[in-house]
């Protein structure tokens, strides 16, 4: 999952698709992955809170940012995202 949300929806069905060409109808992509309208632009450190719902939830939207922020700060998050990066693309 890590993987997909990095490089994006367009380059995971992309490999499916190469995989299906090369190894046979095992690697068809899921009927609702093909469906699925891509999005403009896929940012995966991108979060999306209304102004409604931060006004009526200004404390619960102050601690979703600040775990948030943990997360991308901790030890093992930045390990993984060096694993991933050192890794030879396909």
């Amino acid at each position: 999952m890590f993987y997909a949300e990095t490089v994006g929806l367009p380059t995971v069905l992309a490999r499916v698709k190469q995989y299906r060409e090369q190894f046979g109808d095992y690697w068809k992509p899921a009927a609702l992955l093909e469906k699925v309208k891509l999005p403009l632009e896929e940012k995966a450190y991108y979060l999306m809170l209304s102004n409604a719902y931060v006004a009526d939830n200004p404390a619960y939207a102050a601690r979703i940012w600040d775990e948030i922020e943990r997360q991308r700060e901790s030890v093992t998050y930045r390990q993984q995202v060096r694993d991933f990066l050192a890794r030879s693309q396909p």
